[in-house]
C-alpha cells in the first residue's frame, strides 16, 4: 500500500527531531523535506523518483545560472561565453553528484533560490519594480529554510549589485577612489621631484667639492 500523506503533526514532529539534534548545530531545512513528503504522497517511497526530481530541479537550477550569467556577469560578452560556464558548472562532480544523492536536494534548492534571489534583486533595480522585490523576498526566505547556505548570501547579493550595476552608490565611490587615486599620483609625482632637486643638489656639492681639492 501506498504510504500515506505525513501530515502535520509527523511534520512538525520531525521538524522538532530535526531541531533537537538528527542535523549537527540543531539546523532545520524544513523546505526540501516538504518536497520530499509530497513526493512520497503522489509517487510512493521511489528511489528512482527522487534521483529523477534531483535531476529537474538540477536542470533548472542550472538554467538559471546560465540567465544569471548571460544577463548579470556576461552581459557584454558573447552567449556562448556564459553557455561554456554552464557547461563547465554542470559537468563538474561536486556539483553533479547532488543528482546520485536525494539529500542532496537541500544544496540544489539552496543554490536554485539563492541565484534566483540574485536576479530578482537586479531587475527590481533594472525595472525600478516592487513586485520583484517581494518575490526576492520570498525565494531569499525559502532558501533560508532549504539550507543554511543562504546566509553569507545576504553581503553576496548586495556585493553582486554594486559589482555589476551602475547604482549611484558605485560611482560615488569610483569617484572617491578616482579622486584619491589622482592625489596620489600628485603626491608621488612632488616627492619625485623633491628626490630629484635633492639629489641634484648633492651631486654638485660633490662636484664643487672634488673641483676645489683638486684646486
Amino acid at each position: 500500500t501506498r504510504p500515506t500523506f505525513e501530515g502535520h503533526d509527523i511534520y512538525m514532529e520531525r521538524g522538532k527531531q530535526d531541531a533537537q539534534g538528527d542535523l549537527p548545530g540543531g539546523r532545520y531545512r524544513p523546505f526540501s523535506l516538504m518536497f520530499f513528503i509530497m513526493e512520497r504522497e503522489i509517487f510512493g517511497v521511489d528511489p528512482w523518483m527522487g534521483h529523477f526530481m534531483n535531476l529537474i530541479y538540477y536542470m533548472l537550477t542550472i538554467s538559471v545560472v546560465y540567465f544569471f550569467l548571460k544577463n548579470i556577469v556576461f552581459k557584454s560578452l558573447p552567449a556562448y561565453v556564459s553557455f561554456f560556464a554552464s557547461f563547465l558548472f554542470v559537468i563538474h562532480p561536486i556539483h553533479s553528484e547532488v543528482i546520485g544523492n536525494i539529500k542532496s536536494r537541500d544544496e540544489i534548492l539552496a543554490l536554485l533560490l539563492n541565484v534566483s534571489t540574485i536576479m530578482l534583486v537586479y531587475y527590481a533595480i533594472q525595472r525600478k519594480n516592487f513586485l520583484y522585490v517581494l518575490a526576492a523576498c520570498i525565494t531569499y526566505f525559502c532558501s533560508l529554510l532549504s539550507k543554511e547556505n543562504g546566509v553569507p548570501f545576504i553581503a553576496i547579493i548586495p556585493l553582486t549589485i554594486w559589482y555589476f550595476t551602475e547604482l549611484p552608490l558605485r560611482k560615488y565611490f569610483q569617484f572617491i577612489w578616482n579622486e584619491e587615486k589622482a592625489h596620489n599620483e600628485v603626491e608621488t609625482s612632488k616627492v619625485i621631484n623633491r628626490l630629484s632637486n635633492s639629489l641634484r643638489q648633492e651631486l654638485l656639492l660633490q662636484a664643487n667639492g672634488i673641483i676645489l681639492r683638486e684646486l
